[in-house]
């Protein structure tokens, strides 16, 4: 039966329903192994990608379900083992790192930290089991760097200076830059006039 799920189909209504028929099963070793494959389709290729997002939003209409990725976080809830835990939490993570384009990227993570993942992921966090620990580690590194990416505003001091001195060294907005910094310098933040 998992065979149907890999074989190449002309007709891809017939790929979803395989999806839907695996993912709703009631054995935890199939639900597993299809977790596993969708990771392997979901980073081998960017059709592969779209495929394994095509595969959830068919799943979630023809369960009645509200959102695409609430299987996922179901599952997660539910899962009495770390392996099941960290077969789940790596499809997430291909889900997320499978998209090449950044606002997209963090729009697939915000989706699956709306519908409670960063919740999940606190007790998860203190797992005795090194792989999901690894899962864990993966998903927050990445959220981090796209973060920084796309909002520098939570940046240190520092680091923003950094980037900006980075983006303007040996440019003629350096002379600006260096300006700003000397007027700010003056600045005495025990006297209000300044």
């Amino acid at each position: 039966m998992l065979w149907r799920l890999v074989q190449v189909k002309h007709n891809v209504t017939d790929v979803h329903s395989s999806h839907t028929l695996f993912l709703s099963s009631r054995n935890p070793t199939v639900k597993l192994q299809v977790w596993e494959l969708l990771c392997a389709v979901c980073m081998a290729s960017p059709r592969g990608h779209s495929m394994a997002l095509d595969a959830l939003q068919h799943f979630k209409e023809s369960q009645g379900l509200r959102y695409r990725f609430e299987v996922m976080i179901s599952e997660l809830k539910d899962a009495d083992n770390d392996v099941y835990r960290t077969t789940l939490l790596a499809f997430i993570n291909c889900l997320i790192m499978g998209c090449k384009d950044l606002v997209k990227r963090c729009r697939i993570r915000n989706e699956f930290l709306g519908l409670g993942l960063g919740e999940l992921l606190c007790p998860l966090r203190d797992s005795a089991d090194d792989n999901l620990i690894i899962q864990v580690n993966v998903f927050d590194s990445n959220k981090h760097t796209d973060e920084d990416k796309v909002n520098p505003s939570h940046l240190t001091h520092q680091k923003l200076f950094d980037k900006i001195f980075r983006k303007v060294a040996n440019t003629p907005q350096a002379l600006s830059f260096h300006s700003l910094l000397l007027n700010l310098s003056s600045l005495e933040p025990t006297n209000p006039n300044t």
